[in-house]
């Protein structure tokens, strides 16, 4: 599950696609220049990138919560606690910056970060209009 090749590239294009994505839509609302796209992002109603990649991993580990996914992959993930109301799962102490890139270190965090009504959603679709309604609301 590690994407150590791709990480090289990741990191260079990642720059290009986000930049990309500000040009695209400042075209599409048909404004030329240097203008903000952070506030055309949010009264559009479109997730940046960064945002797609924080929502897929939300996804997937919802699908942990609910028990929806295989067991041995079930097994990576630990709850916080027994009666976990906050929907939370352990996020382990990683011995150095390359084990941070394993999705056991990051997947949790990101799922962790995300606002209570998105980790108490009840299907995927609650799930994709919480989310989107906490990244609106930031």
């Amino acid at each position: 599950m590690v994407l150590s090749p791709w990480e090289d590239c990741l990191e260079i294009c990642s720059g290009t696609l986000i930049s990309l994505q500000k040009k695209c839509i400042r075209n599409v609302a048909g404004i030329k220049g240097f203008h903000s796209s952070e506030t055309l992002f949010q009264e559009m109603g479109i997730l940046k990138f960064d945002d797609l990649f924080d929502f897929v991993c939300t996804k997937l580990m919802f699908k942990c919560s609910k028990s929806l996914l295989p067991t041995p992959i079930l097994s990576i993930f630990e709850s916080l606690s027994h009666s976990n109301r906050s929907n939370s799962f352990k996020i382990e102490k990683c011995k150095n910056k390359f084990m941070e890139r394993f999705p056991t270190a990051f997947l949790p965090r990101i799922w962790n970060a995300n606002s209570l009504s998105v980790r108490l959603s009840q299907s995927l679709d609650s799930l994709g209009k919480n989310y989107k309604l906490s990244k609106q609301n930031l």
